[in-house]
């Protein structure tokens, strides 16, 4: 969440769309941080009454797809929008960064952090590594979509309308530890909803998937990036 604040430079009384807030944590974060700041969050997990209590009445849940839930929003109105650790999930041929931008006001921006591979996969050892069964699919529901830095530039590059400029596209400097530190800390990183549902990696392949890419001279770390809109 630091990277994102210095990023972002969120002025007090400023609008945020928290995209994908998983349980809410930033939302309320956000919320309790900066004066008369107003959110707008947006999730499938969520208690929409604990993060509304939690954020003492500054907080709007939608608890909705972020398609859908976008619909419901009005045009050219927010400061800012943010995706922690979530948009990788999202982006598809229906649902890309697009849909974000226009909720924005002009010199509005979008800041998405995200898990990634530094360099593409294309090791099929590595691939036979995920690509099993624990109640959920980890390549083809989660791993397939983190790409690299380089892959989500030339994504972005591909699919902005005019009226919008990518500030920052890479990898952080601290984004292996940051990756690290949630693997070490996963049972507290992760919420109990999610570890109700299966859909966690146990901690083991984890470990081996490390040593694999290691092989590969690769490394799972986290990446972020700014889009401002222009116009």
């Amino acid at each position: 969440m630091d990277v994102i604040e210095r990023e972002l430079m969120i002025r007090p009384g400023s609008k945020i769309i928290d995209i994908g807030c998983g349980f809410g944590d930033s939302s309320v974060y956000l919320a309790n941080k900066y004066e008369d700041l107003s959110v707008v969050s947006i999730d499938k997990w969520f208690d929409q009454e604990a993060v509304i209590n939690g954020g003492h009445g500054r907080i709007i849940p939608i608890k909705d797809d972020a398609s859908d839930a976008l619909k419901k929003l009005e045009k050219d109105h927010f400061d800012y929008a943010i995706c922690m650790n979530s948009y990788f999930l999202m982006h598809d041929a229906s649902f890309n960064l697009n849909q974000i931008m226009k909720h924005l006001r002009p010199g509005g921006k979008l800041c998405i952090a995200s898990e990634c591979f530094r360099l593409e996969v294309h090791s099929k050892r590595i691939v036979d590594l995920l690509d099993v069964e624990l109640g959920w699919n980890p390549w083809k529901d989660c791993f397939s979509k983190y790409h690299s830095p380089v892959w989500w530039m030339r994504e972005f590059s591909s699919l902005l309308e005019g009226g919008y400029r990518i500030e920052t596209c890479g990898e952080l400097d601290i984004g292996v530890d940051l990756f690290d530190a949630f693997i070490d800390n996963m049972e507290q990183s992760v919420g109990p909803c999610v570890k109700k549902s299966g859909a966690v990696m146990p901690r083991k392949n984890f470990m081996q998937l490390r040593n694999e890419l290691k092989n590969e001279d690769n490394v799972l770390t986290m990446m972020m990036a700014s889009i401002i809109r222009t116009t």
